[in-house]
């Protein structure tokens, strides 16, 4: 294997979460039915209709996910590969700020509010066997240039909640688990949810590789990117280590809730350019991480009868 020795070490010093076994769990797959219904139920409370089925909107199955075009142009979409699950009102940023000077406010305060605001619009899916903690805050600014040439304050339009689940202590790394865009007064104006649901007994105990040995597969990997160059601590830094549980894109399937290391680097020089691999954290291969799986067709290996939703009033025209 080639890897810089100094570099390894420095990541394996990076390592966070370190256990010797960790449980692995099989997902369980909804069907497009209960997806759907999953979906309006979560999305109803920030629409204009009090029952499911006083719910408006345009169904349009795309290639990969299911569009909802709802009412005032908000869209819900969700992905049967996954299970994720996107709405937005679409309203535009320059629509009810946060602040029109974003020096006046203070992101603690913001920090403070997460765990309410996710309680307060009912987004956390966790129970028994897992939990949902705040992870980080993004806020989303504007800013112009008057006529007379006069940089106009710095507006804050938005602001991104992201919380990461835990299974087993763990993290479940990949995109956010959840995350809630909220406008002026702490309103909600977009949220997203990454949530595969597990079967509660464990399929296996995964033992897992000692950091240095992944580190050194990491490292491989990275270096497999630029073969012509062995990289060393002048040109990249390590950001992190971490052992976690792993969850693919929102487009792909996924059977196995199993354990990753997930190291991230960022390389130094003028370009400050970030970069993150996974490797897996045992030597049992359960599914692949890098790979697309192909799922069962839905018409029969995942649904037992046809898919059909609930009459509704269609304001709108298909695509």
């Amino acid at each position: 294997m080639r890897a810089d020795k100094d570099l390894q070490k420095m990541l394996v010093e990076k390592t966070a979460n370190y256990k010797d076994t960790i449980p692995v769990f099989k997902i369980r797959n909804r069907n497009i039915q209960e997806l759907h219904n999953e979906s309006v139920r979560l999305v109803l409370p920030f629409t204009n209709a009090l029952q499911a089925k006083e719910l408006r909107f345009d169904c349009v199955q795309k290639e990969n996910h299911t569009l909802l075009r709802l009412h005032d142009n908000a869209t819900l979409q969700y992905f049967p590969e996954s299970g994720c699950i996107r709405f937005q009102k679409n309203t535009p940023g320059y629509l009810n700020p946060i602040s029109e000077d974003s020096k006046e406010t203070n992101k603690n305060e913001f920090e403070k509010a997460a765990c309410d605001i996710l309680e307060k619009n009912k987004l956390n899916l966790s129970g028994s066997m897992d939990n949902l903690h705040f992870e980080k805050l993004f806020q989303l600014k504007s800013a112009g240039m008057s006529s007379e040439r006069k940089i106009t304050p710095v507006v804050l339009n938005r602001l991104v909640y992201a919380y990461r689940r835990f299974v087993d202590e763990l993290p479940v790394l990949g995109s956010a688990s959840v995350f809630i865009k909220t406008s002026a007064e702490n309103k909600l104006d977009a949220f997203g949810i990454d949530w595969r649901y597990l079967h509660e007994d464990p399929i296996t105990m995964a033992t897992i590789m000692k950091p240095e040995e992944a580190a050194a597969i990491a490292l491989e990997q990275l270096q497999n990117t630029n073969p012509e160059r062995l990289y060393t601590p002048k040109e990249i830094s390590p950001i992190s280590f971490e052992l976690g549980y792993f969850s693919h894109s929102k487009t792909m399937y996924q059977t196995i809730m199993q354990p990753v290391y997930v190291a991230k680097f960022i390389f130094t020089g003028k370009f400050r350019m970030g970069y993150a691999l996974a490797v897996p954290a045992s030597r049992t291969p359960y599914e692949s991480i890098c790979r697309k799986v192909i799922p069962p067709p839905f018409n029969a290996g995942r649904n037992n009868k046809k898919v059909s939703f609930s009459p509704r009033i269609n304001p709108f025209k298909s695509c």
